[in-house]
């Protein structure tokens, strides 16, 4: 089974949360949106690219229903 995203970090300003964004590699019938996961008040660039190397490595998939 192949992931059907690819998980990507967005930086804010300084000191504010990240985005971890769920980029589509193939169609998922998303009309051009954007899968975007806001993670929570303290969390640092680091925890954002624990967390999407974690997804990388997860083999999971979206699901669309």
């Amino acid at each position: 089974m192949h992931q059907n995203f690819v998980p990507e970090v967005k930086e804010r300003q300084a000191g504010e949360p990240c985005f971890l964004f769920l980029n589509p590699s193939e169609d998922l019938g998303l009309n051009g949106r954007t899968i975007a996961l806001h993670l929570p008040e303290g969390t640092d660039i680091d925890d954002a690219k624990r967390l999407r190397d974690a997804l990388r490595d997860s083999k999971a998939k979206i699901v669309i229903s």
